[in-house]
């Protein structure tokens, strides 16, 4: 495939400019200088970009692949965002990061951008905006909150807890959440149901 069959796939109805050809080089040339690794593959017709390490808040999240299919580019979502090595929330493993879920990214306020930017043929804005997001943390629209990522489950009633809203119990060393520990009055200890 050529370049120029690139830009045609860019052209969306409606749409303000298009990049040029030349543009479009440029913008592809950039991504290799803003990026771990960039893949190009003509026959599948996709743009694979690799970020470096994501740490959100002392959570090690990793890398992620930013995936960009030119066959999809006009239904939504056009791109994939895959854990490298997947550090998923404790609780769904579908969840790779707080803005991750089964490699859709919520894209919050950023969508109008990332919109406008595949709809323009800004390349190398689209994979800047959507790795700004990853390395960004907003528990107001998280699929998961960062606080129970490594947390862990009650054993009384089910939930997911994080370190601090849990203790174990201190006669059979069962974890549970505080909703679900009772302090004995007499010995100042801390039960579990049973």
């Amino acid at each position: 495939m050529r370049l120029s069959e690139w830009q045609h796939s860019l052209k969306v109805p409606g749409a303000h400019a298009i990049k040029s050809v030349r543009d479009i080089l440029a913008d592809l040339h950039a991504l290799y200088d803003e990026f771990a690794e960039v893949d190009l593959n003509l026959r599948a017709r996709t743009i694979t970009v690799t970020t470096d390490p994501i740490v959100l808040e002392e959570v090690h999240l990793g890398e992620f692949r930013i995936q960009l299919s030119l066959d999809e580019l006009h239904t939504s979502p056009s791109y994939r965002v895959f854990a490298v090595d997947p550090q998923p929330a404790s609780s769904n493993e579908e969840v790779t990061h707080p803005h991750v879920m089964s490699k859709v990214l919520c894209e919050g306020e950023g969508k109008l951008a990332i919109r406008d930017a595949l709809r323009q043929g800004r390349l190398f804005d689209f994979f800047v905006l959507v790795r700004q997001i990853l390395q960004t943390y907003n528990p107001g629209s998280a699929y998961y909150k960062l606080s129970g990522w490594e947390g862990r489950r009650c054993e009384d009633c089910g939930s997911q807890t994080c370190d601090d809203d849990s203790s174990s119990c201190d006669r059979c060393s069962s974890h549970s959440c505080f909703d679900c520990l009772s302090s004995c009055s007499d010995c100042d200890r801390f039960c579990c149901s049973s």
